[in-house]
């Protein structure tokens, strides 16, 4: 879930006093941790890669609210719970206030929210198909096809993000950004691509993938594979450290941990070992259109991996299962439960014989 411009009706912005300062942004937290180094760096890094596909600068910082769960998650009155950010519609994990020029959200959202930052700098249209969809299509996840009317969702003020997300992102991939970036200020559909949503639907029916990848390459440090086959990662979760976060895996803030990437040369089966971990996950890098779904071989998921939350997409896996991998580039995402201290982890993926 996220938002875009409020409604009228949301209460003033609760200003919170800014903590972090980098290169792109100004950030404010809601809760007492403190962000990580590779936290700031990710913020930096999700921010510029943006700004390079839409051909736009971000010429001062913006501001981000980064909230916990903890913060927005509020009982109701039916024993059921509702979500609230101050200065956003209600059960949205964020939006941006345009006026305010400040972007509200808890860990999930923030890649959303900051291609809205982004955005805002073209002067778009504020159309929700594209609006809504250009920022869920730069989220730096997969996005897996929803049947839909694109005519009739391109219309609506309250469009379903994954719509015009994979919509948009077949898009970039058919024919590049430049395309959506000119609809996106304001430019006819039908001018820029030399035909109306209708026409172009049939195309996008018979051409699209169901499952269409990152629009960005992995840059997270890699496990290198040793001379026997395996992957071996022993580290510590040390927040001081560049390649520990505390937002980016979309999870509360109440974890620590840090994504790395694998490259298997062959197809052939693993074993899974961690020590000092909570959560093992292993999913899409960028891949081929249509390919995320079949890259794991046969591992089965503890929920939908298609609808996670999780940096891109990812597939839980636990210790002592054994994991079919195909030849491909995968993200690893390691989490544990931040105990105010350097958390020593240990990563390893063995070759079955």
């Amino acid at each position: 879930m996220g938002g875009c411009e409020e409604p009228s009706e949301v209460s003033d912005l609760e200003r919170l006093p800014i903590l972090y300062v980098t290169q792109e942004l100004e950030v404010a937290t809601s809760f007492e941790e403190p962000l990580c180094e590779g936290d700031l760096r990710w913020l930096d890094l999700a921010t510029t890669r943006v700004e390079t596909a839409l051909g736009a600068e971000v010429e001062e910082p913006h501001t981000l609210y980064a909230y916990s769960g903890a913060d927005i998650f509020l009982e109701t009155e039916d024993s059921g719970f509702s979500i609230q950010i101050p200065g956003c519609q209600r059960n949205v994990q964020g939006c941006y206030r345009v006026r305010d020029d400040v972007a509200l959200a808890a860990p999930a959202a923030i890649a959303h929210e900051l291609v809205h930052i982004v955005s805002t700098e073209l002067d778009p249209n504020y159309a929700s198909f594209w609006y809504e969809g250009i920022a869920e299509a730069l989220s730096e996840h997969p996005i897996v096809y929803l049947p839909s009317d694109l005519v009739e969702e391109s219309a609506s003020d309250d469009v379903l993000y994954r719509i015009p997300a994979h919509f948009i992102r077949w898009l970039i991939e058919r024919q590049g950004v430049e395309p959506v970036v000119r609809v996106l200020q304001g430019e006819p559909f039908e001018d820029v691509y030399g035909m109306d949503l209708g026409t172009i639907e049939q195309v996008y029916d018979v051409e699209a993938a169901e499952v269409m990848p990152s629009p960005f390459d992995c840059a997270d440090e890699p496990i290198l594979q040793s001379g026997d086959g395996a992957f071996d990662l022993a580290t510590e979760l040390d927040c001081s450290s560049p390649t520990t976060t505390r937002l980016r895996h979309g999870s509360d803030v109440d974890s620590l941990g840090t994504i790395r990437i694998i490259t298997t040369e062959t197809d052939a089966t693993y074993l899974v070992e961690a020590a000092g971990l909570d959560r093992v996950e292993i999913g899409g890098c960028r891949v081929e259109p249509g390919d995320l779904v079949d890259q794991l071989g046969d591992v089965t998921s503890d929920g939908d991996p298609l609808a996670a939350n999780n940096a891109p997409l990812t597939t839980r896996v636990f210790p002592g299962q054994e994991v079919f991998l195909p030849a491909s580039t995968y993200r690893v995402v390691l989490l544990a439960a931040d105990t105010g201290e350097p958390q020593p982890i240990r990563f390893t993926l063995t070759p079955v014989e």
